[in-house]
C-alpha cells in the first residue's frame, strides 16, 4: 500500500489490519449482490504462499530466481553435511493445518447429526473439501523431495557394478 493517511503519514497495515479490510470488502461486495468471501488462505486449505509477481516473471523467461537458488543450495549444503536444520515455524504451520482441518471434521460430524437433510449434505460437501486439500508441504519440503528425486534418478542411470557398457559380464 503506497497511500498516506489523514495525518499525512505513510500507512503501516499490520495482518489483522488486512484480514479486517478484506472481511470490509467481501461485505460490501456482498451488499451489491456479488458473492464474495474473506477467508484466509489456510482456511482454503492452500499452505504454500503465492508466488511473488517478480520471482514469476523470472521463472517466465526462463531464469532461475535467487531466492530459489539460494534455497536450493543451503538443502544441498544441508544433504551433504548431514543434517538439516529445524524450522520451528513449519511445526507451527503444520498444528495450524492440522487444527483447521479438525475444525472442518467437527462441524461436518455435528452436521451429520441434524435431522436436515440440507445440513446432511453440507457435511458430506465439508468432508469432500477437506479430503480435497493439498499436503502440507512447505518450499522447502519440496525442494528436498526434488533433490531425493535427483539422486534417486542419477543413481538409476549409474551402470551396474561387474557389468561393462553393453550389458554383459565384464571379463577379469
Amino acid at each position: 500500500m503506497r497511500s498516506l493517511g489523514y495525518e499525512g503519514r505513510r500507512h503501516n497495515p499490520r495482518k489483522a489490519d488486512l484480514a479486517t479490510w478484506r472481511e470490509r470488502f467481501a461485505a460490501e461486495l456482498q451488499l451489491r449482490g456479488v458473492e464474495a468471501e474473506a477467508t484466509s488462505r489456510r482456511a482454503r486449505g492452500k499452505i504454500r504462499k503465492a508466488e511473488r509477481g517478480v520471482v514469476r516473471s523470472i521463472k517466465e523467461r526462463g531464469e532461475q530466481a535467487r531466492v530459489e537458488r539460494l534455497a536450493r543450495e543451503e538443502i544441498v549444503r544441508e544433504a551433504r553435511g548431514g543434517k538439516g536444520s529445524t524450522r520451528p515455524w513449519e511445526a507451527k504451520t503444520r498444528e495450524r493445518q492440522t487444527a483447521i482441518r479438525e475444525g472442518y471434521r467437527r462441524q461436518a460430524e455435528e452436521l451429520k447429526r441434524s435431522a436436515s437433510a440440507a445440513d446432511r449434505d453440507l457435511a458430506a460437501q465439508i468432508l469432500r473439501f477437506v479430503a480435497s486439500m493439498p499436503d502440507f508441504e512447505t518450499m522447502r519440503g519440496r525442494l528436498l523431495k526434488e533433490l531425493a528425486d535427483t539422486i534417486s534418478k542419477a543413481k538409476s542411470r549409474e551402470p551396474k557394478k561387474g557389468r561393462a557398457r553393453g550389458g554383459r559380464e565384464s571379463e577379469r
